[in-house]
């Protein structure tokens, strides 16, 4: 599994002289290994605040009411996909557009999942901006995915995030712009 940004996920192909310089990771990935990947776009059906999603999204948004991450398939079991999709992805993930963005909280729909308590970090020691907050299972394990992250943009200036974590232990690290990682510190989440 890999986790891409921006238009990674993008499997067209573009045929230039040198396409390896030319294409995105997906379709790159795909031509090296002669494998298909499935590709999961979680940015075109979603957005914080009416103003921040593309009307396509929008219109698909105001026919159903998504309450919690969703895929939606027509009458001939295709993937809907926004019209104006920027990239060509497998799957399309709808999350509910939330109305209010507030620093350092955290969507609805994340917060109401079963099992998940939100636990604030204090974040307040780390004066550099912007950073992404990060909880992983511990004892981590190498090139583990984080259970929860929240990116703080350089404008915010908040000084605790809240990460919504299953129970368990956690090993809590901030990603710098510099690449640096820094422990913040274990925490344990009590079961409910």
């Amino acid at each position: 599994m890999l986790y891409v940004g921006l238009r990674h996920l993008d499997e067209a192909r573009i045929d230039t002289d040198d396409e390896r310089h030319n294409n995105w990771m997906a379709a790159v990935l795909s031509q090296l290994t002669d494998y298909d990947p499935l590709t999961i776009d979680q940015v075109s059906g979603s957005g914080i605040g009416p103003d921040d999603v593309a009307l396509g999204t929008q219109a698909v948004h105001a026919h159903f009411d998504i309450n919690e991450p969703s895929v939606f398939l027509d009458r001939s079991g295709n993937v809907v996909r926004p019209p104006e999709s920027r990239w060509s992805a497998d799957i399309v993930l709808f999350s509910p557009i939330e109305t209010s963005a507030v620093a350092g909280a955290r969507p609805n729909w994340l917060r109401s999942l079963p099992g998940r308590s939100l636990v604030a970090v204090d974040i307040s020691s780390i004066d550099q901006r912007p950073i992404v907050v990060q909880a992983f299972r511990h004892p981590t394990i190498d090139r583990a995915l984080a259970a929860d992250q929240y990116a703080v943009l350089e404008s915010e200036t908040i000084n605790d995030v809240q990460l919504a974590l299953n129970s368990g232990q956690y090993a809590i690290e901030i990603q710098t712009p510099s690449g640096q990682q820094v422990l913040l510190e274990t925490l344990t989440v009590p079961e409910e």
